[in-house]
């Protein structure tokens, strides 16, 4: 269900921009598989990755009061009564942190944990924040959250530090997934995403954005991890 000109925008050129995208993520998952979506927006990856895991679950991380409520409403309209919405951003650390929103439009997905922005970023203005949970994924499971066999990363500039928060997480043999998109504009170093997870034992690959049908104009790759 698509309730606005924003969410429409998002649902359409998110699917028809990462097509093949969500298709290489989904080919990695087995029927019974857990699968994280950190900063599932409004749901498209939760959704794809429902159908796909019929006896498994997938746990959809996303701070943003709107945004999770549209992908409850996603979940229920086509049937997936295995997804979970967890209103949370992931980090390195427990707390309360102020979630700059790029626009108070369901779908948007520009929201960002990060204060400061480069001159390539849409600016935020002043006061457009909300008040949001901050978690410790590696804290989540010892809690008895289900641990992930896959994993999506969308944060907006925070992806370092949702990693380092899963650091016992990666390590287990059986979180055999990783795609993660990296968002250089907001200065995030491919190379210390690349290094956080071959120490994990995962064998990384940046995506060429040409063969995924994605043209980010250089602010975001994509990368690729995988367990043997």
């Amino acid at each position: 269900m698509i309730d606005t000109e924003v969410e429409y925008a998002r649902m359409d050129s998110g699917f028809v921009r990462e097509e093949k995208l969500i298709g290489r993520f989904i080919e990695q998952l087995d029927d019974s598989d857990i699968v994280w979506d950190i900063g599932a927006n409004i749901g498209t990856y939760s959704c794809f990755a429902a159908s796909n895991v019929p006896r498994g679950a997938v746990i959809a991380f996303e701070p943003h009061p709107e945004n999770a409520r549209k992908v409850r409403k996603n979940a229920a309209l086509n049937g997936y009564s295995n997804i979970s919405i967890k209103k949370v951003a992931l980090s390195d650390s427990n707390g309360r942190v102020e979630l700059s929103l790029e626009s108070e439009n369901v779908g948007t997905g520009g929201h960002t944990l990060i204060p400061e922005q480069s001159d390539e970023t849409v600016p935020v203005e002043s006061g457009n924040e909300i008040d949001v949970s901050l978690v410790r994924g590696d804290d989540l499971v010892e809690r008895d959250l289900a641990s992930p066999n896959a994993i999506k990363i969308d944060v907006e500039g925070v992806e370092v530090a949702v990693l380092n928060g899963l650091s016992k997480t990666l390590a287990n043999p059986d979180c055999k997934y990783v795609i993660c998109e990296i968002h250089k504009n907001y200065g995030v170093d491919p190379g210390e995403v690349e290094r956080i997870l071959e120490s994990n034992d995962f064998e990384c690959e940046i995506l060429d954005p040409h063969s995924v049908g994605v043209d980010s104009r250089g602010k975001v790759v994509f990368l690729e991890a995988r367990k043997d």
